[in-house]
């Protein structure tokens, strides 16, 4: 059984204000960029992962659902055991 993420409602994420920024970087353009371009990094590899994971997941439900039609196609043939199919 797959179990979702939790997710995290917009109220919890912390958001600083132009006057945090100011105060954390100042005049430091180079700081800054690098720390944008590493959060930048991290929500593309966090994206990617999501991806993946839903992915894999509709693979299995595509699996899964293989397996069914194919126990209904085995029990739609002539002379079937209903028996088989319920078990």
């Amino acid at each position: 059984m797959i179990i979702p993420p939790t997710l995290t409602s917009l109220d919890e994420i912390p958001v600083k204000s132009f006057k945090d920024l100011e105060g954390e970087y100042g005049q430091d353009v180079q700081k800054m960029c690098a720390d944008h371009e590493n959060l930048i990094k991290v929500i593309l590899e966090e994206e990617e992962e999501l991806i993946q994971e839903h992915r894999q997941h509709v693979d299995n439900s595509v699996d899964i659902v293989k397996k069914d039609m194919e126990l209904l196609h085995a029990v739609d043939q002539p002379a079937s055991d209903i028996e088989v199919y319920v078990r």
